[in-house]
């Protein structure tokens, strides 16, 4: 706790810290909250990351999206010890719990740092160093995204 630190510029939730890189020590993103979020497994300043978000629409590709379930409506949703929930894809990429990575290496980060893995033959969460690789076969935007 940095409550001695008169220095102290971004509130965690319940602690504080000169930064939002500071507020997890080690905790995780349960450690990163009110001036702070946890985006790809680091916790970031979250009007500055809402801003950059901002500024960067129609400038670039977007980072993520959203991998949909075979022969299905849905998309993988949040990343739970059990794997990826299905729940209804959203098509303006606003649902942050639906951004998902392909990694250079063949790994599915997702926006809560974790990667999609294999445990016991089912699908489930774990941690991106180890976790199991994949393969993308015929990638393609949805028509309604063009």
């Amino acid at each position: 706790d940095d409550d001695d630190d008169d220095d102290a510029k971004v509130t965690c939730g319940g602690h504080t810290a000169k930064n939002c890189a500071g507020c997890p020590q080690g905790n995780g993103e349960g450690w990163c909250n009110v001036d702070c979020q946890w985006i790809f497994g680091v916790c970031v300043n979250r009007a500055q990351y809402a801003e950059e978000q901002e500024q960067a629409k129609g400038a670039r590709e977007p980072c993520c999206s959203g991998v949909r379930e075979w022969n299905s409506l849905d998309c993988f949703d949040t990343l739970g010890s059990g794997g990826p929930t299905g729940y209804q894809c959203d098509l303006t990429g606003q649902n942050s719990n639906q951004q998902y990575m392909w990694s250079g290496n063949g790994r599915i980060m997702h926006s809560s740092g974790k990667c999609v893995d294999v445990k016991h033959h089912k699908v489930a969460s774990g941690d991106c160093e180890h976790a199991a690789l994949w393969e993308e076969i015929e990638p393609f935007l949805p028509k309604e995204t063009e």
